[in-house]
């Protein structure tokens, strides 16, 4: 006799980072991305189809657009807009993520006080008298009504936990160190989901803020979904943080990691991108075994949003938090003479990334003036934070020359970000360098159909040091892997490093200017550790931008010591960028030549890297015989 079963569907969203609705803050006019309002319609049909339903989200969701940063600090008599929006559409359970941890812990309190659904965390663990007690749990059973294919009413306890990666201690360390501790994804998320079987849960889905890692486990690993998902007490993983999509095409190649189907070792697994590019679903087929109900099948798949019109609920519902943002960002804070735009950010020195550095360099000249260490060389860093990659081809920081309103800053600088110092010699400067360049392809030296990096990439780890000149020689192996791992020992990419006209002294101490986030190992970067760290008092490095606009040094077209790409005889290579691209100011660079749009709103460009005179002659002759692949 066939057993009766029960269809239970999991809705689940991840990483939405503030992006309530569907408009581009920075360039004032809607946008064409994912939205919770856009996902609010998905969720709404999905309901009335699936009958047993959860909704739950994995966490970064109350930072990321000038929508939250209008919204703080926390109070004045406002309701937070992401609190609101997820309350109305009824979320059963919320994993916190690390980004959660990037707000003071008051504003943190406060915000999640205003949450009427349970807020889970199984492995960040609040110490007595650090002000974070109360505001969480490890995990909740959530009793699920639904009706078997007998027709009978049944209940199926379904038990939620989430984790993040431990490494928020690091990267949050000025406010966590001493308040929160924290534990190994794999071993709290065993913990969790057996206190929840202990508790009466039928099931266990759990609500991993981590990304999809091919290589064992090892503790206090960043990316663990995988591990969690091996746990014969986990019926169902929600993946995140990492802001990819799975199932789809994107998955590491590796035993017990299905792309297609959207499976974990054997575990049905989602994750659905980022800023409501998809809605996360997975249809679970549940039999009874015993006592308990168990996955008998499932279906997973992620849902993009981007041209489902928005929910009018949830338009109404926010219309008051998005004319108190438009009021804040509008405010005007300086002038620019000339564009700043991130679209050619990858391939050259590039304006958008350069007036952080100087805004960082300034700021600390005045603050290490008369100390030991005013007479160490200063350097800063910078990446690109909205340069296409994972978000997609209207992620790009794209001001126009005039008056910069206060919305260009987070344009610039995405996440609130603090600054940090290392102090670090010549030779671990050195190593920063090359894992900076692993984003790149290796190019093979007389082949102009090659790609310099994968659409996907991640540019926010594209470190550009300023206050020295290199160059990166792309014909050799990377260094390191996207882990931060030594893969070519032999390897080195960068050349020629100069620091005041001079080699780079291997010895040498010099001073540089990064954020917390990448200062407390965020990216993986060689030699980002705490003891190598200056004691500074803490300035975001939005407020140095906005002061560095406000006084008019950012105001021109400023030259600092950087880097290029090392040239290769007869050599091009082909990179995608945003559309916006073609109407940007663009300063005469021959090595750069337009190919023009391909899929996905993306524009193909062909970057020449023969030396002298050849320059352009061989990217005219390639262009003619190039065939977008």
């Amino acid at each position: 006799m066939r057993r009766a079963r029960v269809g239970l569907t999991i809705l689940a969203t991840s990483d939405l980072h503030a992006a309530m609705l569907a408009y581009d803050y920075f360039a004032d006019r809607p946008g064409r991305g994912g939205s919770l309002a856009r996902l609010a319609t998905m969720i709404g049909a999905a309901r009335q189809d699936a009958g047993a339903c959860l909704l739950l989200d994995n966490g970064d969701f109350l930072l990321g657009t000038p929508l939250a940063d209008a919204h703080l600090p926390a109070g004045a008599g406002r309701k937070n807009p992401v609190i609101a929006a997820m309350t109305a559409l009824g979320y059963d359970a919320a994993a916190l993520g690390n980004h959660e941890f990037d707000l003071e812990r008051d504003d943190l309190r406060a915000i999640l006080g205003e949450a009427d659904f349970p807020l889970l965390c199984a492995n960040l663990r609040p110490l007595p008298g650090g002000g974070y007690e109360g505001l969480w749990q490890d995990g909740v059973v959530i009793p699920v009504r639904a009706r078997d294919t007998a027709g009978r009413a049944v209940t199926v306890g379904v038990g939620v936990f989430g984790v993040l990666p431990p490494q928020v201690m690091q990267w949050d360390g000025r406010r966590v160190t001493g308040r929160l501790e924290a534990e190994d994804i794999a071993s709290a998320a065993a913990r969790a989901a057996q206190g929840l079987r202990a508790a009466g849960a039928d099931l266990v889905v759990a609500l991993a803020h981590s990304g999809i890692s091919a290589a064992p486990h090892v503790a206090g690993a960043e990316n663990a979904a995988s591990a969690v998902a091996r746990l014969d007490t986990v019926d169902a993983v929600v993946a995140g943080h990492v802001h990819k999509v799975f199932p789809g095409p994107w998955g590491p190649e590796a035993p017990g990691i299905d792309s297609d189907r959207g499976m974990l070792h054997g575990t049905p697994t989602v994750m659905p991108g980022t800023s409501g590019s998809h809605l996360g679903r997975l249809d679970l087929t549940l039999e009874r075994k015993g006592a308990r109900w168990a996955v008998a099948g499932f279906v997973s798949r992620a849902e993009p949003s981007r041209d489902v019109p928005e929910d009018p609920g949830l338009l109404g519902l926010l219309s008051g938090a998005h004319r108190h943002t438009l009021d804040m960002t509008q405010t005007v804070l300086g002038h620019l003479d000339a564009p700043v735009h991130s679209y050619f950010a990858m391939v050259r020195d590039d304006r958008s990334v350069r007036l952080v550095a100087e805004a960082k360099l300034a700021h600390l000249q005045r603050a290490l003036s008369g100390t030991p260490l005013q007479g160490l060389p200063l350097l800063a860093s910078v990446a690109p934070m909205k340069c296409g990659g994972r978000a997609g081809a209207e992620h790009y920081t794209d001001i126009p020359a005039g008056p910069v309103a206060r919305r260009a800053i987070a344009d610039m600088q995405f996440f609130s970000n603090e600054l940090s110092v290392l102090r670090l010699t010549g030779a671990e400067l050195l190593e920063w360098l090359e894992m900076s360049a692993s984003l790149y392809n290796r190019l093979l030296p007389g082949r102009y159909d090659q790609r310099l990096f994968e659409r996907d990439v991640a540019p926010y780890n594209r470190e550009s040091v300023y206050g020295m000149t290199y160059e990166i020689d792309l014909s050799r192996p990377a260094r390191y892997d996207p882990e931060g791992r030594l893969a070519d020992p032999a390897a080195h990419r960068i050349i020629g490093a100069q620091l005041a006209g001079r080699a780079l002294d291997p010895d040498r101490e010099v001073l540089l200017a990064t954020n917390a986030y990448r200062a407390g190992g965020g990216g993986h970067f060689p030699h980002a550790t705490a003891e190598r760290a200056v004691t500074l008092e803490p300035v975001g490095i939005r407020d140095l931008l906005t002061r560095h606009l406000q006084t008019g040094r950012g105001r021109t077209d400023a030259a600092i010591r950087s880097w290029r790409f090392a040239e290769l005889a007869d050599t091009c290579a082909v990179f995608e960028t945003g559309a916006g691209a073609v109407q940007a100011a663009l300063p005469p660079d021959r090595r750069l030549h337009d190919l023009g749009p391909v899929s996905e709103g993306y524009r193909r460009y062909l970057l020449d890297l023969t030396p002298g005179l050849a320059q352009g002659r061989l990217a005219q002759r390639r262009m003619r015989g190039y065939m977008p692949s």
